[in-house]
């Protein structure tokens, strides 16, 4: 006060770094030996090598609330979240070609928020949410496993892409281990993790890159996946790049 009096304490505590990764380290080895492997999936007969199919998700943000009476559209919320991107995934997949090769690509904001706070990362927006972080964490990942189980019904193999969004740059990344780790003994999944925010691969003669859409132009996209990928930008004819992120025309 106006006396040097203390009128109110704040203490805040601080864990030692090195001490923090070690209890962080310790976590995630006690998590791997309880996480349960995904029971492999009768393979598809008659399927046709000469055909990828690619099934995209977009910013579906999971965890995002919306009610319509206030913002003049539809309701959001994580039932019906899931219940939407379930439906979705059954429909198209029963849809498509049965080729023999198929590629699940995640372009980033699969989560609407990336902590216990409802903020985005960066800025730190005020967001409204549903429910409880632990929860939105367990809906996204069922949904995933629907999705990859859906598909390797329909296809012989399922590559897995989950990109880093400007609203989950952290849950990306553990969304990611996690898939790879849970089918690490399902040789008809592939899950890339790698950390950076750009992914690519290829297929015959076509080139697949995926980006979230946040950090770069997308004008600037060929010249950097040119750049980063030159023998598989040189090696192919046709390419194509898949960003989320733009949510208007």
């Amino acid at each position: 006060d106006a006396d040097g009096n203390v009128v109110i304490e704040w203490v805040k505590t601080n864990i030692d770094k090195e001490e923090s990764a070690l209890i962080q380290a310790e976590i995630v080895e006690a998590l791997k030996e309880k996480i349960p492997r995904a029971p492999a999936v009768t393979v598809p007969k008659n399927v046709n090598d000469n055909l990828l199919t690619l099934y995209p998700v977009g910013d579906h943000h999971f965890g995002m609330l919306a009610w319509g009476e206030e913002t003049g559209n539809t309701d959001y919320d994580l039932e019906i979240a899931e219940a939407l991107l379930s439906q979705a995934t059954d429909h198209l997949v029963k849809g498509s070609p049965q080729s023999e090769e198929a590629a699940l690509l995640i372009l980033g904001d699969f989560l609407h928020y990336d902590s216990f706070a409802p903020v985005t990362p960066l800025h730190k927006n005020l967001l409204d949410a549903d429910s409880r972080f632990p929860k939105m964490v367990r809906v996204a990942i069922r949904a995933i496993r629907h999705q990859v189980n859906c598909i390797l019904k329909r296809h012989q193999n399922v590559r897995l892409i989950i990109e880093i969004g400007n609203h989950d740059m952290a849950s990306a990344i553990w969304l990611m281990e996690c898939f790879a780790m849970f089918y690490e003994n399902e040789p008809r999944v592939t899950v890339d993790n790698s950390p950076r925010p750009f992914h690519c691969f290829t297929f015959g003669q076509n080139m697949i890159g995926t980006h979230h859409g946040h950090s770069v132009k997308l004008a600037s996209l060929p010249l950097l996946f040119a750049t980063d990928w030159p023998e598989q930008w040189g090696g192919t004819k046709h390419r194509s790049i898949h960003t989320g992120h733009v949510h208007h025309d």
